[in-house]
């Protein structure tokens, strides 16, 4: 016979035959690990594919025409591109870039624009579940901390295409 009990985040399994007990298990159940994540694996080169993966995660990047974005420096075709900017390494986001992941209830990203500051927002499915916008000082990297239950898609969306934006990295 199997008895399951649940106290205070510990679990206890007591296996037990009869009147008397074989063994005792206990297992102390702890918060989700959360994944950092980021864009800069060594020997990836600054363009990538478009989706790029990161990690356990997917990058997309969309241009100021809504479709995927390409850069010169990359050669035709749909690309990412890692970029430094002041010494900050990062993701650039163009004119939105999408990160997608397994489901999460926080999600912490860091983001650095140059001139206008966009913002960040945390999706469940296509509802937004957070929104922080990015503070006005340009050159300063940003953490911000986004809050839900499902959060499987974070949106960084620089205020224009122009404005550049790098997605230093993000923990979900």
């Amino acid at each position: 016979m199997y008895v399951r009990r649940i106290v205070s985040g510990v679990v206890g399994v007591l296996i037990s035959a009869g009147t008397s007990i074989l063994r005792a298990v206990g297992i102390t159940v702890g918060p989700r690990r959360r994944v950092p994540t980021d864009c800069n694996d060594p020997g990836t080169g600054t363009c990538g594919s478009n989706p790029r993966i990161c990690g356990s995660s997917q990058a997309i990047v969309f241009g100021p025409n809504g479709v995927l974005a390409e850069y010169p420096t990359c050669g035709p075709g749909p690309h990412t591109e890692v970029r430094t900017q002041a010494a900050i390494r990062g993701l650039d986001a163009s004119a939105r870039t999408e990160l997608r992941f397994a489901p999460a209830p926080q999600v912490t990203v860091q983001v650095v624009h140059f001139s206008n500051p966009g913002r960040v927002e945390a999706m469940q499915g296509a509802m937004v579940a957070d929104m922080r916008p990015m503070a006005p000082t340009p050159g300063v990297v940003q953490q911000l901390t986004l809050s839900g239950t499902s959060i499987d898609r974070i949106v960084v969306t620089p205020a224009s295409a122009n404005d550049l934006t790098l997605v230093i990295g993000w923990c979900h």
